[in-house]
C-alpha cells in the first residue's frame, strides 16, 4: 500500500470527514486481500473524535485493474523520492482523469 493513501485517509478522517479507499490488507499467514473501505471518525456530543471505524466491502474487480497498477506507480515514486513525489504523481493522474480523489474512487466502484 502506498503511504500516500494512508496520508489521505488520516488527513480526511481527522477533519471528521469520511473517505472511501481501496485497501490491500495482509492476513496473518502473509497473504493479502483487497477491500473497498469506508472510513470515518466516531465523535462524541461535543464533536470530539473518540475513535474511528471502517466498513469494508468487496472491491469492484474492474476497479482493481486500475488501482493495482496505479498503487504500484505510487509505491515506486515513494521508494525513489518519498511521499511528496507519490502525491505529485497521483495529482497528475487525477488531473488527467479530470476529477478529484473522491470522485475518482467512487466512480471506480461503479465500473
Amino acid at each position: 500500500m502506498p503511504a500516500l493513501i494512508f496520508k489521505l485517509m488520516w488527513e480526511t478522517i481527522t477533519k471528521q470527514k469520511e473517505i472511501f479507499s481501496y485497501v490491500k490488507n495482509k492476513t496473518f499467514d502473509g497473504h493479502f486481500y483487497w477491500v473497498f473501505a469506508n472510513i470515518t471518525a466516531s465523535i462524541d456530543e461535543q464533536h470530539n473524535i473518540i475513535g474511528y471505524y471502517s466498513v469494508r466491502r468487496a472491491p469492484n474487480k474492474k476497479a482493481l485493474e486500475i488501482v493495482i497498477p496505479l498503487y504500484a506507480r505510487l509505491l515506486e515514486a515513494e521508494k525513489k523520492s518519498g511521499v511528496a513525489e507519490s502525491e505529485r504523481v497521483f495529482e497528475e493522474f487525477l488531473l488527467k482523469q479530470e476529477c478529484n480523489y473522491e470522485q475518482w474512487v467512487n466512480q471506480l466502484q461503479r465500473l
